[in-house]
Parts: C-alpha cells; structure tokens; sequence
C-alpha cells in the first residue's frame, strides 16, 4: 500500500527517520459506562460518544446508533 501510494503521488520515496504514531486516548475509559448513550426526553437532550462504549474505532458508531433509536423511539 506505501508503494502504491508513492507511486500515485509522484513522492520520491526515501528513508524514514521518525514516525510518531497518534492514538485517541479519550475514546478509552477505566471503567466502561452501563449506557452507550444518555438521552433525556423532558431537555431533549442527547449525548453519544466514543467514550460511552470504549476504544475501538466503532464505539463512536455504537454510541451514535443507541442515541438514535431512543430519540425515534421516543417520537414514534
């Protein structure tokens, strides 16, 4: 996949010296929440997060995806 990506972006390929790799490390909680969202119909008000769920790249998804079956849930 490097390869190929030199070759469409006409880089020169060289020598790497230093690569720094960046993790989310918000996404990750000690102590998972029991909910994968909070919705509270008297505010109308909702929050989902990747936090909620844990580390991985779909936790924010899952959050996401909890929150909008209890809004439609609730409008229905």
């Amino acid at each position: 996949m490097i390869d190929k990506f030199f070759k469409l972006s006409n880089i020169k390929k060289t020598k790497i010296y230093y690569s720094f790799n960046h993790g989310w490390r918000y996404s990750s909680n000690s102590r998972p929440f029991k909910i994968k969202s909070f919705w509270d119909p008297r505010k109308r008000l909702g929050v989902c997060a990747d936090w909620f769920v844990g580390p991985r790249l779909e936790s924010g998804w899952i959050s996401a995806h909890d929150l909008f079956r209890k809004i439609s849930k609730e409008t229905n």
